[in-house]
């Protein structure tokens, strides 16, 4: 069950009113509830108990940036908002509270858990990958390994694609021309090889080699052969919140050069293999997703 109110008229209508007069939030045992203006929210210790929590009071009609805190000059107003928090709680199934640090969650045996394997084979017309196996970004030395069997002329279609439009990258063949693109916002990289590629069996390769102020120099062969070199100005541990795809772009087109999902025939692309050589420490990790939260 999703319990959600469209904001389409607030994004027409600045004057529109809000399409729900109360909002709950909680994330690791901190929480927050919002009703006609008046917002409370509490910065939970992990460890202690959720009933010593500290509340907080503001009226956000009046103080935007939240910079005054009026707990004390208003009790029963908190208390009636902490009453409400609870009640949507339980409404929503948000109990019992966790409050279990990110590292602690991302040690569990979850999508999560391959983002530290150095070594995945994925095979065209497989299930989608999930953002949340946090094996989409760019932020990892990687190398992208493509098998294709008897290829001939003018098989252009996309090898992978991770993200969308905004934030992504895909590594396709256009023109007989194998091609890598990478979107960080406003920031697109595009790789080109100058020859065409040669038809039949053979593999074509990307590698993305990180570097520590988080550029990346990007090569790309046919055969073993260089064809073609660039380099990615910003690279992203979240792309998106897509995830990625073998053999098709199913999400917003990350490239403009085709469009729609441009998928490869499974008879011609038989796997795609990723080989990262840098693994996640999760402390970093964890630091890099509450960061994009």
């Amino acid at each position: 069950r999703f319990d959600g109110v469209s904001l389409d008229v607030t994004l027409s209508d600045q004057e529109a009113r809000a399409p729900r007069n109360a909002q709950y939030w909680e994330m690791l045992g901190h929480r927050a509830i919002w009703r006609s203006g008046w917002k409370a929210v509490t910065e939970h210790l992990a460890g202690t108990r959720f009933d010593d929590d500290r509340w907080r009071l503001y009226d956000t009609t009046s103080d935007f940036s939240e910079a005054h805190d009026l707990a004390a000059a208003y009790p029963e107003r908190l208390e009636e908002l902490k009453t409400l928090w609870w009640r949507e709680a339980r409404r929503n199934g948000v109990l019992p509270l966790d409050d279990r640090s990110l590292v602690e969650l991302l040690r569990l045996k979850t999508p999560v858990a391959h983002a530290n394997r150095s070594h995945i084979v994925l095979r065209p017309n497989q299930a989608h990958v999930p953002a949340t196996m946090l094996l989409g970004g760019s932020d990892r030395s990687l190398l992208i390994t493509a098998v294709l069997r008897d290829r001939r002329l003018h098989d252009d279609r996309v090898l992978l694609a991770s993200g969308g439009t905004s934030s992504g990258y895909v590594f396709y063949v256009l023109n007989d021309r194998l091609v890598f693109e990478h979107v960080a916002l406003d920031e697109r990289t595009v790789c080109v090889s100058k020859r065409a590629l040669p038809v039949g069996d053979g593999d074509l390769k990307c590698s993305i080699g990180h570097h520590s102020d988080r550029s990346a120099d990007v090569r790309m062969f046919a055969n073993g052969r260089l064809v073609a070199t660039g380099l990615i100005p910003r690279t992203l541990l979240h792309l998106s919140f897509w995830g990625i795809d073998v053999g098709r772009d199913r999400a917003g087109s990350v490239s403009h050069a085709y469009t729609g999902e441009f998928p490869f025939s499974p008879s011609v692309l038989e796997s795609v293999t990723l080989n990262f050589s840098e693994s996640y420490h999760l402390e970093h990790l964890a630091e890099e997703v509450e960061g994009v939260e």
